[in-house]
């Protein structure tokens, strides 16, 4: 690893006292710094299993992680994530019932945003809007709103 990656991760490193979960955060700062980088999602298998987690790779395809020290294993495999899966990930989850939402859906469906907006104390008759739904994406109004 070139000398002024390491220097940059170890001033940042003083920066972060906790860096579990920051490496989405610090691999774009450091590509920022260092546009030569690349961003890399994927996986990193550690003795205790495999993980998600974001790292840089330099233009000879070497692995540079500034958060490395999260994982307390010396042996590590990275797995790229192949992006032409992404719209398989789910992106979050549904506030109603706490399932998976994808494509940046709001809720899952209608019946946990109508419970979701009633329970917020907007009453039956509050307008959904500019909501999206798991597999839609578009407004979405009760029905004797509809415009």
């Amino acid at each position: 690893m070139k000398s002024e990656y390491r220097e940059w991760i170890e001033a940042w490193l003083r920066k972060h006292a906790f860096v579990r979960g920051m490496c989405g955060a610090a691999t774009s700062e450091m590509v920022a710094a260092f546009p030569e980088l690349t961003k890399v999602r994927g996986h990193v298998m550690t003795g205790m299993g495999r993980e998600p987690h974001w790292w840089c790779t330099d233009l000879d395809g070497s692995i540079v992680d500034p958060t490395v020290t999260q994982f307390n294993h010396t042996r590590l495999v990275y797995e790229p994530f192949d992006e032409k899966l992404a719209h398989t990930l789910p992106t979050g989850k549904c506030m109603g019932c706490g399932g998976y939402l994808y494509y940046r859906a709001d809720f899952c469906d209608i019946d946990c945003a109508h419970a979701v907006i009633s329970d917020m104390g907007f009453g039956v008759s509050t307008t959904i809007y500019q909501y999206k739904f798991n597999q839609v994406d578009q407004p979405m109004y009760y029905e004797d709103e509809a415009p």
